[in-house]
């Protein structure tokens, strides 16, 4: 299957889940990927530890939006 495929196939799915459910989908992938950069890159830090808190289940951190705004925030400071 070729990626481009995989990624329709992806982008189905993801269509499919209800709304109240995507967050938690957002995080996944997400930090899948942010995990996927950090083994290609080992010095490299990814996210804050309460964004990182927030994706465990902790309760330390918060929404969808506040992960984004420390993500944005951590690609400002790798620049």
């Amino acid at each position: 299957m070729s990626a481009h495929s995989l990624q329709n196939l992806l982008t189905e799915e993801i269509r499919k889940i209800p709304e109240s459910r995507l967050a938690e989908v957002f995080d996944f992938v997400h930090y899948f990927r942010l995990g996927l950069e950090a083994a290609e890159t080992p010095a490299r830090p990814s996210a804050s530890d309460d964004a990182i808190a927030a994706f465990c289940g902790s309760g330390r951190g918060g929404s969808v939006e506040r992960l984004l705004a420390d993500r944005e925030a951590d690609l400002k400071n790798e620049q």
